[in-house]
């Protein structure tokens, strides 16, 4: 299983399954924030000063849907994490956000539904599947694109998908000052090592929509 950044027109297509959703709150340093999104960002959620931030989970589907499900294909780009291991091909790194202390060592942190693997209590670490294809992003791989969608730069571009075009947006994440313990685990999408940590995402959308490609990938 794994999980996609949730636009604001909602999960993308599927066939097959249902996507389960989540959200989380994540409660960043307070004092001169210098949490931001980039203009115009398509995410289903907020940021100001703090960064509340949706989840499409892929949910459990039956052996024979999966088997005629196609894997995720060579390239640069980074996923969510569910569950224990990756999808095929693909390889579980993770990052660890140091969110705000307050003056008695908690902070308004919240969650809900169902979230991508990791922690969410006082901090946040969240676990990515990413695919490291050298130079994969040279090569448009073939995706669905029945309804728009994101997936998470793994290097300083987005990668390419057939018959969409894309813009990159991201969110600059202004963490604890006092003390930040702001961690990560290779791979993970670029700029979660910035000195501020900044989690890039590519949104697609299709140049010639279908209403048949709607087959999301295995795991």
């Amino acid at each position: 299983m794994y999980g996609l950044p949730m636009p604001k027109s909602g999960c993308p297509g599927a066939n097959g399954f249902q996507w389960q959703t989540g959200y989380i709150y994540q409660d960043l340093e307070d004092e001169n924030s210098a949490t931001t999104v980039s203009p115009n960002s398509q995410l289903k959620g907020r940021v100001s000063g703090d960064v509340e931030q949706y989840f499409c989970i892929k949910d459990n589907i039956t052996a024979t849907v999966e088997r005629n499900r196609p894997r995720w294909p060579a390239g640069e780009y980074c996923i969510y994490q569910k569950g224990s291991d990756c999808p095929d091909g693909l390889q579980s790194g993770w990052v660890f956000w140091d969110d705000e202390d307050g003056a008695d060592g908690t902070n308004k942190n919240a969650h809900a539904g169902v979230l991508p693997e990791g922690v969410f209590d006082h901090n946040t670490k969240i676990f990515f599947c990413c695919k490291t294809t050298v130079d994969g992003y040279k090569e448009p791989v073939d995706l669905p694109f029945a309804s728009p969608f994101y997936l998470m730069a793994f290097r300083p571009h987005c990668q390419e998908v057939l018959n969409t075009i894309h813009k990159m947006e991201y969110i600059r994440y202004d963490t604890e000052d006092d003390r930040n313990i702001d961690a990560k685990s290779f791979p993970y999408p670029y700029g979660a090592d910035f000195n501020m940590p900044k989690i890039y995402y590519c949104y697609y959308r299709g140049t010639r929509l279908s209403e048949h490609q709607v087959v999301i990938c295995n795991n």
